[in-house]
């Protein structure tokens, strides 16, 4: 399944240059983060406080039950959910379990959607 984007390469060059994007992957920089820094604040919302450690356990946890649902490579998980930390949580799983993940962004329709 190919995957259509926006970004020319020209684009990718330029953010790369800048040092906006880099070779390391949200679960190692999790990782490191954890390590390093395990009580520090990682995600804050309305209802929750989030430490790198917890987000990590959070995030392989969700991992751990995509994995057992067969959620894994080469899948693509949609997500719809607010801004709340549990999005984090899937969403950040998807790239632990290497599965693509979609998102649904945008203002709620009042009706059915189709």
């Amino acid at each position: 399944m190919g995957f259509n984007t926006r970004l020319t390469d020209e684009m990718v060059r330029r953010y790369r240059r800048s040092g906006h994007w880099g070779d390391e992957t949200f679960s190692a920089i999790l990782e490191r983060q954890a390590a390093a820094h395990p009580e520090r604040e990682a995600l804050v919302d309305r209802r929750h406080r989030v430490t790198y450690a917890e987000l990590a356990a959070r995030v392989d946890r969700v991992a751990a039950k995509l994995g057992a649902l067969g959620i894994g490579p080469g899948d693509v998980v949609t997500i719809q959910l607010p801004n709340w930390v549990e999005f984090a949580y899937v969403s950040r799983s998807t790239t632990s379990s290497t599965a693509r993940t979609w998102w649904r962004i945008g203002r709620r329709r009042s009706g059915p959607t189709t």
